[in-house]
């Protein structure tokens, strides 16, 4: 929209026309992320002699016309910090080459991709497609393509060419190196030029002697481009293994999520729920002390336990103190009978939540939903009564259950 330069520019003349610069570039690209709405278009930015482009006698044969084309090749990401890696590079002067050598990119844009030394850093298992053109001035020729850090030539490429245009030469021009990748390791890649003749100028964008510009583009377009391991399938998207994590960065289940889910309906059965579920009873004869003394209940034996440790009650202390934080719901029996009045208490950190109160019954039991902090908080039962009474506390009337219903 302002005229501003984005991306490589390139330059051709005709074999006969002995001009002074090389026939070079072909193709100009440019990677570019909008933040706003925003219109490009494919200028001119200098000629010589010429008055028409486009349908005019250069451009004679079916079809032959300038074109433009853009494509959309990341945005708007599903998952934070996965994305398409991407990169646009050139150079910040013009380099000249006497010899084989790599060419040195020193500026570039993108995101995932990162550029030392003049090569490009790519990540194992990516697929990548590397794109690349010289632009500039030769003294003969030069051909150049893309190798990895021990200066091989990448499988299966092509070889861009650079060939001093007024000379006869038998091979034609290659407008760019171009390649598909995926390392098997961490990789860093280079644009080589492996055979020259003569020497060689690689120009950077938008000097005013240079008529083309040297660039490299490199898009990931394989692998984990949008999101690994999930996998799409019509209209569906799934993933078979592993956690998900909404909220917390260590999920320990198939579904963990920190904090509110809002949904119209929740479709399931009473047996998929999960159940932390943990039972414990008494089996002892002791005399219940009087006066309202408040006694802790002497379960100690566990008997049960559903996805909890039986470690979360001390059979030493009668303390039940979870290590999964939510509400629990709390039921407790006990033998308290003393011929007189007596109660069962539920006891939060050693303060009484719950009391349950009666005269002359054998057998009590309370319930009672607590919330506790999965770490220090703990449960103990007490019984008291006014009489003291000697008791035998059996598996079936004495007995402690603590079941997790819910954050």
């Amino acid at each position: 929209t302002s005229g501003s330069y984005i991306g490589s520019s390139s330059s051709s003349y005709p074999p006969g026309s002995g001009a002074a610069y090389g026939t070079t570039g072909g193709l100009s690209e440019a990677l570019i992320t909008t933040t706003t709405s925003t219109i490009v278009s494919y200028r001119i930015i200098q000629n010589s002699s010429a008055n028409q482009l486009g349908g005019n006698s250069d451009f004679n044969t079916t079809g032959s016309f300038p074109w433009f084309e853009a494509q959309v090749i990341s945005g708007n990401a599903p998952v934070t910090g996965q994305s398409v890696d991407y990169v646009q590079a050139s150079l910040s002067a013009n380099q000249s080459l006497s010899a084989v050598a790599n060419i040195n990119f020193n500026v570039s844009s993108g995101a995932g991709i990162s550029l030392t030394s003049g090569g490009f850093n790519l990540l194992a298992n990516k697929t990548y497609k590397l794109e690349a053109a010289i632009g500039g001035a030769s003294g003969g020729y030069a051909y150049y393509g893309w190798v990895d850090n021990s200066n091989n030539l990448l499988p299966g490429g092509s070889i861009g060419a650079v060939i001093k245009a007024g000379n006869d030469h038998t091979d034609a021009p290659q407008d760019k190196a171009v390649v598909y990748y995926t390392p098997t390791v961490d990789t860093r890649v280079f644009l080589r030029v492996y055979n020259l003749s003569g020497t060689l100028t690689a120009y950077a964008p938008s000097l005013s002697t240079n008529f083309a510009s040297t660039w490299a583009s490199i898009q990931q377009v394989g692998s984990s481009a949008i999101v690994n391991p999930w996998t799409l399938s019509g209209t569906n998207t799934y993933n078979t293994t592993g956690n998900v994590g909404i909220g917390t960065s260590s999920p320990t289940e198939k579904l963990e999520v920190s904090g509110n889910v809002k949904a119209n309906n929740f479709i399931g059965t009473a047996s998929s729920r999960i159940l932390y579920l943990l039972e414990a009873s008494a089996s002892v004869t002791y005399t219940l002390p009087g006066s309202y003394t408040n006694d802790i209940c002497r379960y100690s034996i566990v008997n049960n336990t559903v996805n909890v440790s039986s470690s979360w009650f001390n059979t030493s202390n009668y303390r039940f103190t979870p290590q999964k934080a939510g509400y629990w719901e709390i039921t407790a029996s006990y033998d308290v009978y003393r011929n007189s009045e007596s109660s069962v208490i539920i006891q939060k950190n050693g303060t009484n939540v719950a009391v349950n109160g009666t005269i002359s019954s054998v057998v009590q039991q309370l319930t009672k939903i607590v919330y506790l902090n999965g770490s220090t908080d703990y449960i103990t039962i007490a019984n008291s009564g006014f009489n003291s009474n000697a008791r035998s506390q059996t598996s079936s009337s004495s007995w402690f259950q603590a079941h997790w219903i819910g954050e």
